[in-house]
């Protein structure tokens, strides 16, 4: 962009910006903005039933927009919810159909991306967005114990902010720099979650984005009401609660609606851990044409928990008598989330109507594709220590305005692929990324990429250079090389972000100088075996006087069928300097289950158990503040922690379009405190239900 060009939109998003963080009363008009999407929805709800009192005859363009009824509805949340063998990589080139709005990838890419879609979740036991990716990616989680509480993941030693995490394609970061808590996302709000590594990652994710994490809008398409309910309850009175209502609004025009509740005491008495929040979304969706679809979204959280700061160097080896760093702080975010997409097809193409012999309709040609969100963050983070020794009471408020722009287009033989973000924080000023990716296919075995990106925050700008080699090895089997390196152009000082009290903070102080990745995978029905492997180089920014460090893992992910059970393992393996020793060596999970049709299909049953284990620290030390393990000679006690395991067992059912698990955790009621260097479950039950409604 030419500077005139880049100083106009500066000074465009600026005058938003000054609308929606200027003064209080600017800022009360902007709340009062996401309560009229809210409002405006509701509205809808309650008039699309007249909307649909009279029958009315589909266009053309609606049959072509494959209108899905109520029928069909119902039969997607019937339809047995094991994850499908994807496609192989011969595939990768095919585009013939476009993908939903909000996109960032196609669903039949198989090497570097997955996609997780809602009906995969559906086996699995979760509360927040958290455990789905911590089971699906090379990453190491940490928590702080219960669900609601911070809990976030480390990919080769980075920064929780080095995943990048997007909504629509639009960066879900904080106006002031931080991570995306994933204990705020309404997991019930997803056609699909689409999980970029490699190339893709570094251009289309926020930051330096060593993994891009992208929430797709649902869509709800039904010529009735829709309505699910999902609830969860666990151990020390943590409980969870989502309710969706949607229905179409018109021949193109469809609403959601939906509430979330969370609340939890914690894994032991004072152990500040005592956590709450709820959520409230509407989104508005039309598609004027089967060329462009829109959608406006809000969604507004609401959440306060205690900020323990994880197990002090104090506390013995009984459980019971544990104690935390942090008894008093406490931590309040209240969070709007405002977004308007779009996605243009400019170019169409002619194809026979099968309903109507001898006529043809117009449908969209993919191979060209622009995307488009106006966005908008604000709110408020406050953190009290009020009566307590640890911190000074903390209070910010700001807003971050932005627009991304996505275009994906042929040239010639070639594929270009661009992304770009613009945005003004009140906090952190103007910030921008925008970057470019070239896809060169030869042959239908081989696809190589090359792109670039250049982002500034603040005073710091950087240039991330990327290049990629996709091989399909046969029908089933594929290899990934990826290499990455980041060049600093200018600026000093650290970006801001950090939290006071949260425990990973210390993690940011160094970003990614170079990344190699080489990722394996074979896939065969059902059984598939992968591995990722990577080296990271960690560099300091010059705010702090740390030296640099490399960080080398893998990550391997395992699924095969034993008789009539399916055994499914992931493990990651983190190797650090003992300098920056920020986690064990092996984190683990097994999942070793059977599924059953009963009842002449009509009982879909699942029985299994599960096992989660952690490597023992060895000689790292446990820093009491801030959370981490560290070498110090002077104090080996983490290292005295054995590493016991989770062991849970489980049954989950699908009776018609209800799904009802129940889980008995932690068997051996093991030595909690040992988990993720933060306090888990003891020996507890766990109960689930999701169940969908269609009229």
């Amino acid at each position: 962009m030419r500077r005139a060009e880049h100083l106009h939109a500066s000074g465009a998003l600026r005058s938003i910006a000054a609308m929606i963080h200027g003064t209080s009363g600017a800022d009360g008009a902007a709340r009062l903005l996401g309560r009229a999407v809210l409002v405006v929805c509701c509205a809808l709800a309650f008039a699309a039933p007249h909307l649909h009192a009279q029958e009315h005859v589909p266009s053309d363009s609606a049959r072509a927009a494959a209108h899905v009824d109520s029928a069909v509805a119902a039969q997607r949340d019937t339809v047995r919810a094991d994850s499908a063998h994807r496609p192989v990589l011969s595939r990768h080139f095919s585009r013939e159909h476009g993908e939903p709005l909000g996109a960032l990838t196609e669903a039949t890419v198989t090497s570097g991306s997955d996609i997780v879609t809602k009906r995969d979740l559906i086996w699995d036991r979760y509360t927040t967005a958290f455990e789905p990716l911590a089971g699906r990616l090379p990453a190491y989680p940490m928590s702080m114990g219960a669900p609601g509480l911070v809990r976030s993941l480390s990919y080769a030693g980075s920064s929780p902010r080095s995943i990048g995490i997007s909504y629509n394609g639009r960066p879900m970061a904080s106006y002031d720099g931080s991570a995306y808590d994933l204990e705020t996302y309404p997991l019930e709000f997803i056609e699909r979650v689409e999980l970029l590594r490699g190339a893709k990652a570094a251009i289309f994710g926020n930051g330096e984005s060593l993994i891009a994490v992208n929430m797709v809008e649902p869509r709800y398409d039904v010529a009735g009401s829709y309505m699910r309910l999902w609830y969860s309850q666990e151990p020390n009175g943590t409980n969870n609660a989502d309710v969706t209502y949607a229905r179409n609004v018109g021949a193109n025009a469809g609403l959601a609606l939906g509430l979330r509740y969370l609340t939890t005491d914690g894994v032991y008495p004072g152990g500040n851990q005592v956590g709450s929040g709820w959520s409230v979304r509407g989104a508005l969706r039309w598609q004027a044409s089967t060329n462009f679809t829109v959608s406006l979204t809000e969604l507004y959280t609401d959440l306060s928990r205690g900020l323990n700061g994880g197990l002090s160097d104090t506390t013995g080896s009984v459980p019971l008598l544990a104690t935390v760093v942090n008894t008093l702080l406490e931590e309040r975010i209240v969070r709007h989330d405002l977004t308007l997409a779009a996605r243009w097809y400019p170019l169409s193409h002619g194809v026979a109507d099968t309903a109507a012999p001898g006529k043809v309709i117009s449908i969209p040609d993919t191979t060209i594709r622009v995307d488009a969100a106006l966005y908008a963050t604000f709110g408020r983070h406050a953190i009290d220590s009020s009566g307590g020794p640890e911190l000074a009471p903390n209070s910010t408020s700001g807003s971050n305005v932005g627009l991304r722009l996505g275009l994906e287009m042929p040239l010639g033989p070639l594929r270009l692929l661009g992304n770009g973000i613009f945005a003004e924080s009140s906090i952190n000023g103007f910030q921008s990324e925008f970057g470019g990716l070239v896809e060169i296919p030869l042959g239908g075995s081989l696809m190589l990429r090359g792109g670039m990106k250049l982002s500034t925050v603040g005073t710091l700008a950087f240039q991330h250079l990327v290049g990629e080699g996709v091989f399909a090895l046969g029908d089933s089997f594929s290899l990934r090389l990826t290499a990455r390196y980041t060049v600093k152009l200018s600026g000093s000082g650290c970006p801001g972000g950090a939290v006071a009290g949260d425990s990973i903070r210390t993690l940011d102080d160094h970003y990614t100088r170079a990344l190699g990745e080489a990722e394996i995978e074979w896939r065969g029905g059902i059984a598939h075996a992968g591995i990722d492997l990577f080296a990271r180089q960690a560099q300091p920014y010059d705010c702090v006087p740390l030296p640099a460090y490399t960080v080398t893992g893998a990550g391997v992910s395992v699924a095969f069928p034993i008789a009539l059970l399916v055994l499914d393992n992931h493990l990651v393996a983190t190797m650090e300097p003992s300098a920056y020793r920020a986690f064990p060596l092996l984190h683990g999970t097994s999942d070793l289950y059977a599924p059953l049709l009963l009842v002449d299909g009509n009982l879909d049953l699942r029985v299994g158990t599960t096992l989660e284990y952690l490597s023992s620290p060895g000689l790292v030390a446990y820093d009491g503040y801030s959370g981490e393990f560290y070498s110090l000679a002077s104090n080996t006690y983490a290292g005295k922690r054995p590493p016991f395991p989770n062991w849970s067992i489980y049954a989950q059912a699908r009776i018609g379009t209800a799904y009802i698990r129940a889980e008995m955790r932690n068997l051996l009621s093991s030595e909690f405190a040992t988990m993720y260097r933060y306090p888990t479950f003891r020996r507890g039950i766990y109960l689930g239900v999701n169940w969908a409604f269609v009229d």
